[in-house]
């Protein structure tokens, strides 16, 4: 359907679909599309990595103890830290420094979703323009996915099979320059099932530290060893270059799907520091989504207790799995297996494609067994700090920074948008339930498939249609790791060169940050104060082009508590419509609502304009922390799909993480059991507390409220400086409350309203209170005389 006279503006970001093409996720897609659908022969899966869905490979019962506690604690639904939960992280450096000669910090370790995540920090810190990366070949290919996606030129150095699959580093030495940062050692390796030797190890060191360049050590199969050589981890030799070490739980204790993993500066001369390495791991992990803030939490207990019975158990099944692999192949005349495997799960084999006929290729080859035989095997071809700034995590770092040590008063947080930490905000215990079944039933420990597991995914559609005036299918939604990733999924689909998208001011900042980060030109069109927020229409038409690729919507508001109307939603879908922009609507505080306006969600308007609708389970349910959200496309005319949208979208996901498989394996059971009287005492709490802050405002004489907050869990108040001495701005102001009273709350420049306020009052009615008071008080002295 075209847009009257004129075309739809916006276009797909092709180089997703280029650079998911080269992932593993990307050819096992194009084998299970190829499978013989009338084959009633069990389909054998010896393409992927994740052996969780067989019976003799099962999480130890410490691993599901250590999440299940965590869950029923309710200490871990909140938001966690940007680099992780503390006694995570201080976990995982004791378990490293196992093996280590020196010892790491807490603070040389940053939390990621499974290793998939940590590669993507590490190639985005280290992309500049003209620099280069050094790639094993054959390695693991989502490295070449993200170095494309990040303009990251990739060399690829040979590994010698004949040599048990060593680095050639001869070639190394001739491939790098003054423009290479890295080089990456996969050990035990993937696909190659080879372990390192700790004098090849350290001649790899040697050669990186002769060229100037660090070590990114994949080592998400370490200790899965089962060979003549026992795993040397990389980080041994951190005296001599720096590593950043890349790890999981994944691989060794069996669940790819529990999505935790780490990235580590194995690095005691402080180089990494020194060169701003670590500042902008931090500065990108601002602006991304976190691993389950209760997995983070049982990770102490999954360490401490798994006993070494377990790993010897799932290592002596590799060794017996990898004897009859080298076994049955010497019976298979066409191939040829150099090296016997020591370690990790898999083995390289060459072709012989001279013994064969009408086979054109290792494709080809994988590509018919896959038909003819229900088998499944990877074809060898395929495996060749501003912008943090900015962010809200960015802010509120600063004000925590600032708080006086010495005040032994506790810390009201009203800068926030979590408020699982307080008692009074609990989410259901259907949910709790839930997740605590589907991580007891151990049939989610797996890999999801890219776009989210179907039950959820229909889950998700059956509970946005239930407002829609037409139904979604399972097909229209795809899971995220929180909104974060959605906002991060879908402008990365619209970025292309000059391309602009629209931005409400204020707003909420990720999306100029990810915005700018995929080089996506930022305009901004006001919101209306005194008409509750309301977009100015004209504005948008005037910023509008024809390089115009969407705007976005929020409602409920975020950061300015406000919910639109019907008839105004209706007239923002008009506009974009007339436009040919579609529009990014950002619910994530859907049905948060307590004021004249109901809830409306965008898609109620999909047949005027195609709609991407962002949301999540984290604030209605009250759990931050789960990370788990959807993007879901309300375009009944099929706009979307027709301009490669929709499969921009999915070939992002083919580079990116996904949700813990078991939140998302909860979500049905989530969706349908949780009580209508959950969401009803959350709405009454949130009303009372809206209610508080809008008269206590009142009091308090710079600062005026021109909105009554109605819904999400924020008000925004102006500041008046002339009334107040020293002090220059909101961010001064911010950050001297912070020291004198220990209150923080978003300096209205973090939303894009330099000298407003953003105000969360989603905490207790008595902190709230206790809060406000404490600002009047720090007012009153800073008033003028």
């Amino acid at each position: 359907m075209e847009n009257g006279s004129k075309k739809w503006g916006f276009q797909a970001n092709k180089s997703l679909s280029t650079a998911s093409a080269v992932t593993v996720r990307g050819v096992l897609n194009v084998l299970l599309d190829n499978l013989n659908k009338e084959d009633t022969r069990q389909l054998i899966p010896l393409a992927h990595g994740d052996p969780s869905a067989f019976p003799c490979f099962r999480t130890t019962t410490v691993a599901d103890e250590a999440v299940v506690d965590a869950v029923r604690s309710a200490k871990y639904n909140h938001y966690a830290p940007t680099v992780g939960l503390l006694p995570a992280r201080r976990s995982v450096a004791d378990y490293l420094n196992r093996d280590l000669p020196y010892k790491l910090s807490p603070d040389d370790v940053f939390l990621t979703l499974g290793c998939t995540q940590a590669i993507e920090i590490t190639i985005t810190v280290l992309a500049r323009p003209g620099a280069n990366i050094l790639l094993p070949r054959p390695g693991f290919p989502y490295y070449e996915a993200r170095a494309a996606h990040s303009h990251l030129e990739a060399r690829h150095f040979d590994l010698i099979p004949e040599k048990g699959w060593e680095v050639d580093l001869d070639a190394v030495e001739a491939l790098a320059d003054e423009n290479t940062v890295a080089m990456v050692v996969i050990n035990p390796g993937n696909p190659c099932g080879s372990v390192y030797s700790y004098q090849h190890l350290q001649k790899i060191a040697e050669t990186a530290r002769k060229l100037g360049i660090m070590v990114i050590a994949d080592e998400v199969y370490g200790h899965l060893t089962f060979g003549n050589s026992p795993f040397v981890p990389m980080g041994v030799f951190g005296s001599i270059v720096p590593v950043l070490t890349l790890g999981s739980i994944s691989k060794r204790w069996i669940v790819p799907g529990w999505r935790i993993g780490w990235l580590v500066a194995s690095d005691p001369n402080g180089i990494l520091q020194e060169s701003g390495v670590v500042e902008s791991i931090k500065g990108c992990l601002n602006i991304s989504s976190d691993p389950v803030t209760f997995i983070q939490g049982a990770i102490p207990q999954i360490i401490d207790n798994t006993t070494e019975d377990f790993f010897t158990k799932i290592n002596n099944i590799l060794r017996e799995a990898a004897d009859i692999c080298y076994e049955k192949i010497q019976d298979i005349p066409c191939i040829t297996l150099p090296h016997k495997p020591e370690g990790s799960m898999f083995v390289m084999v060459k072709l012989n494609l001279s013994s064969l006929e009408g086979i054109g290729d290792d494709m080809d080859f994988c590509l018919k067994l896959a038909k003819e035989e229900s088998v499944m095997i990877l074809p060898g071809n395929e495996l060749l700090d501003e912008t943090a700034a900015t962010s809200i995590r960015g802010y509120l770092s600063m004000l925590y920074d600032h708080l006086d040590k010495d005040d032994q008063r506790p810390v009201v947080p009203l800068s926030h948008g979590d408020p699982s930490a307080f008692a009074c905000f609990r989410t259901s215990p259907e949910a709790v339930d839930a997740i605590v079944h589907a991580v007891q039933s151990a049939e989610f420990n797996s890999y999801a498939p890219t776009t989210g597991i179907v039950p959820a995914r229909r889950a998700v559609a059956e509970y946005l249609s239930a407002d829609l005036p037409y139904n979604l299918s399972a097909d229209d939604i795809y899971l995220t790791v929180g909104c974060t990733q959605s906002i991060e999924v879908v402008l990365s689909a619209l970025a292309r060169p000059g391309a602009n998208i629209l931005l409400p001011r204020p707003g909420y900042p990720l999306y100029e940050s990810r915005a700018g980060f995929s080089k996506l030109e930022v305009r901004h069109f006001d919101l209306i104060p005194e008409k509750g927020w309301e977009v100015d229409l004209e504005s948008v038409e005037a910023l509008a082009d024809e390089n115009t690729a969407a705007i976005v919507i929020i409602s409920p508001g975020n950061p300015c508590g406000n919910v639109f109307s019907y008839q105004h939603l209706k007239k923002v879908a008009e506009t974009a419509r007339k436009l040919g922009i579609f529009v990014i609507a950002d619910e994530v505080y859907g049905h948060i609502a307590f004021g004249s306006n109901p809830y409306v969600p965008m898609g109620e308007f999909g047949s005027i304009v195609p709609v991407l609708s962002l949301g999540s389970i984290s604030k209605r349910w009250i759990v931050p922390g789960w990370r788990f959200g959807w993007i879901a496309a309300c375009d009944p005319n099929g706009i979307l799909k027709k301009y490669g949208i929709v499969d921009s979208i999915k070939s992002y996901f083919n580079i990116s993480s996904n949700p813990a498989t078991f939140v998302q394996a909860a979500i049905p059971q989530i969706f349908e059991k949780t009580k209508e009287d959950f969401f009803s005492k959350t709405i009454n709490i949130m009303r009372e507390a809206a209610d508080i802050c809008y008269e206590k405002t009142k009091e308090i004489p710079c600062v005026t409220c021109p909105h009554k907050p109605d819904g999400s869990m924020f008000a925004m108040v102006k500041l008046n400086l002339s009334l107040l001495e020293d002090i220059s701005d909101d961010m001064d102001f911010c950050l001297k409350l912070a020291r004198e009273e220990s209150v923080t709350i978003l300096p209205g420049v973090a939303v894009g309203l330099k000298n407003w306020l953003r105000i969360t009052f989603s905490i207790e009615p008595q902190s709230l209170e206790q809060g406000l008071d404490r600002m009047k008080a720090f007012c009153q002295r800073h008033s003028r005389k």
